[in-house]
C-alpha cells in the first residue's frame, strides 16, 4: 500500500512542478478557470491511474523478458504441435502459416520448388497423396482449386486471394486451438478513450490559433505509436537472437524521436510540451503496449519448453535436420542475413524440396531467409513490388 501511495504521489508532484515550469511560461496558452489552471495535474492523475490499472500487462512483459533471459537449453520438443508452439512463441501469424506449409511438404502432400527469378518459390500438390487431416485437406482445396501448381507471390502487388483465404482459415483454427492455453489479456479501450479525449480537446484550448501547435502534436503521436508498435511486434526476434538490420532501424527511429522531443521541449514556439506532446504520447504508448503485450500461456512451463528448444536449435554448432525445418521456420530461426548460416546436416535436399541450386546448405539458407517473406507478401500483398524484388535479388546474389 505504501509503495502504491508513493508511486501515485511522486508523479503527481512532478506533474505539478512541470505545470508551473512550462504551462505558465507561454502566454498564448494561459487560460482562466479552474480546469485550465489545474488541467495538467488532473490529467496526470488519470495517466497514473491508467498505468496502475494495467499492472497485469507490465507483469507479463516482466515475465516474458525474464523467461527469454533465464530459460536454459532443452533438447526435448515441447508437448505441442509446431503450429501451437509457433503461435505461443510470438503470435506472428505468417510464421505459423510457413510452419504449416513445410509440415504439409514433409507429410508428402506438397512439393516446394525454388527456381531463379523475381518470385522463386512455388508449391505443387501431390496428386497421389491425400491428407489425413481435415484441416490440411481444407487448406489444400483452397490453394489448389484452379490447378496443381501455385506460385508463392502476391497478385499485382495485392494479396493473393488463395493464400489470403487459406491463411484466415488456419489462423482461425490456431486461435481456437490455443484459446484454452492462453491467459486472457485486458482490453486497451480505456487508454484509447483517454487519448481520444486529449486529442479532441487540443483544438479547443486556444481556438483555431492553436492548430499550428496541435497538428504537429497529432503527427508526433502517430509517429511514436507506429514505431513503438513495430518495436513491440519485433521483440521476439530481438530477444531470440541478433538482427542487425532491425536493431539499426530501431536505433535510427529512436534517435529521431529523442531529437524531436528535445526540440519540442526547448522551443517556446511549439506550445506547452507536457500539455500537447508528452501526455498524449504516454497514453498512446500505454495503449500500444497493452495491445502488443505477449499472450502468455496459463502454464508458463509451456513457454519455457518452447524457448528452451528454440535456444537448443539456435546453437551455432548445431546441425539442422530435415524434421526440424518446420520448427526452425515456425520459431523464426536463421532469418537474419547477418546471422550464422544454418548448418544443414544432410548432403542432399529433402525429397519435397526441389531447387536449381546444387548446394543443399545454400538452399536451406535461402529457405529461411526468403520463404517467410514471400509467404507474407502473398498473404498481405506488397505496395513496393519492384523494391521487394530487388531486395530478394540482392539476397540471392549474396548467397
Amino acid at each position: 500500500m505504501l509503495n502504491a501511495t508513493i508511486s501515485l504521489l511522486v508523479p503527481i508532484w512532478i506533474i505539478f512542478i512541470c505545470n508551473n515550469a512550462y504551462a505558465t511560461t507561454i502566454k498564448d496558452w494561459e487560460q482562466s478557470g479552474f480546469w485550465y489552471e489545474h488541467r495538467l495535474l488532473f490529467i496526470g492523475v488519470l495517466v497514473v491511474l491508467l498505468i496502475l490499472s494495467y499492472k497485469s500487462v507490465w507483469d507479463s512483459y516482466k515475465k516474458w523478458f525474464r523467461l527469454h533471459r533465464e530459460t536454459p537449453f532443452s533438447s526435448n520438443k515441447p508437448p505441442l504441435t509446431t503450429l501451437q508452439a509457433s503461435y505461443l512463441y510470438s503470435q506472428q501469424e505468417p510464421l505459423c502459416f510457413t510452419a504449416w506449409l513445410v509440415q504439409a511438404c514433409r507429410s508428402g502432400a506438397l512439393t516446394l520448388h525454388c527456381h531463379k527469378g523475381p518470385y522463386p518459390w512455388s508449391i505443387s500438390k501431390n496428386m497421389l497423396r491425400t491428407s489425413a487431416s481435415s484441416l490440411d485437406q481444407q487448406l489444400l482445396d483452397i490453394l489448389f482449386r484452379d490447378g496443381n501448381e501455385l506460385g508463392i507471390h502476391p497478385v499485382s502487388s495485392k494479396p493473393n486471394p488463395k493464400f489470403e483465404n487459406a491463411f484466415r482459415n488456419i489462423i482461425g483454427h490456431i486461435k481456437e486451438d490455443t484459446a484454452d492455453l492462453i491467459q486472457p489479456k485486458p482490453i486497451s479501450i480505456p487508454a484509447w478513450i483517454l487519448l481520444l479525449a486529449l486529442l479532441m480537446e487540443m483544438p479547443f484550448l486556444n481556438g483555431l490559433g492553436a492548430l499550428v501547435y496541435t497538428i504537429p502534436a497529432f503527427g508526433l503521436v502517430a509517429f511514436s505509436a507506429v514505431i513503438l508498435f513495430a518495436l513491440c511486434k519485433s521483440l521476439p526476434v530481438l530477444l531470440g537472437g541478433k538482427n542487425v538490420l532491425l536493431w539499426a532501424a530501431i536505433t535510427i527511429f529512436l534517435s529521431i524521436g529523442v531529437i524531436v522531443h528535445w526540440g519540442f521541449l526547448g522551443a517556446s514556439f511549439t506550445g506547452p510540451y507536457f500539455i500537447l506532446y508528452f501526455y498524449p504520447e504516454v497514453v498512446a504508448a500505454i495503449g500500444v503496449l497493452v495491445v502488443t503485450a505477449p499472450s502468455l500461456p496459463k502454464d508458463m512451463n509451456l513457454l519455457m519448453q518452447i524457448l528452451g528448444y528454440r535456444k537448443y536449435l539456435a546453437q551455432k554448432s548445431y546441425p539442422t535436420k530435415e524434421h526440424e525445418l518446420e520448427w526452425t521456420l515456425g520459431l523464426n530461426l536463421h532469418a537474419d542475413i547477418f546471422d550464422n548460416d544454418p548448418d544443414y546436416q544432410d548432403d542432399q535436399l529433402p525429397q519435397w524440396l526441389i531447387a536449381d541450386e546444387s548446394e543443399p546448405k545454400k538452399v536451406i539458407q535461402r529457405l529461411h531467409l526468403e520463404l517467410p517473406g514471400s509467404i507474407k507478401s502473398a498473404i498481405y500483398g506488397e505496395s513496393e513490388g519492384p523494391k521487394r524484388r530487388s531486395t530478394l535479388q540482392k539476397t540471392k546474389d549474396r548467397l
